[in-house]
């Protein structure tokens, strides 16, 4: 199976985070299955530091694979089994090896969310998030 983005990113643009109103479709070599991102879920892409953001902007080719990737975080599970975040970043680094045609950019986003990503991860472990709910709580920082 190869990975593949099957449907594009079609989010309303009326506030930000942003709201999928179509599905996004991703198959997975590393999961050898199908992600289904339901529309409603609500996503803010790539969280980049500002300290990078000259380097890496908030918004870009990555904003496919970074909600695949918000996804795969909220629901902490594909097909019912259990994921680890470890499997959830491959397939973010897979999946940004379609849409960002810059290898380095790709291995930066990959290794910052490694390093900053378990603050997230955990977060949606310890609330009263239903893994059913399309749209993840709002957490205050």
């Amino acid at each position: 199976m190869n990975p593949a983005f099957l449907t594009k990113l079609i989010t309303d643009d009326d506030a930000f985070p942003v709201t999928l109103v179509e599905p996004l479709i991703y198959q997975s070599a590393i999961l050898n299955g199908v992600v289904r991102v339901p529309v409603g879920f609500v996503t803010d892409f790539a969280s980049i530091p500002w300290i990078v953001q000259w380097r890496i902007p908030k918004l870009g080719p990555w904003n496919r694979a970074a909600t695949i990737h918000d996804w795969m975080y909220s629901q902490g599970k594909f097909n019912g089994t259990p994921m680890s975040r470890k499997t959830a970043d491959r397939v973010l680094l897979e999946a940004l090896s379609i849409t960002v045609p810059a290898a380095e950019v790709s291995l930066m986003i990959f290794e910052g969310v490694r390093l900053g990503g378990w603050w997230a991860w955990w977060r949606y472990r310890h609330t009263t998030f239903k893994p059913t709910d399309a749209t993840p709580p709002q957490v205050a920082a």
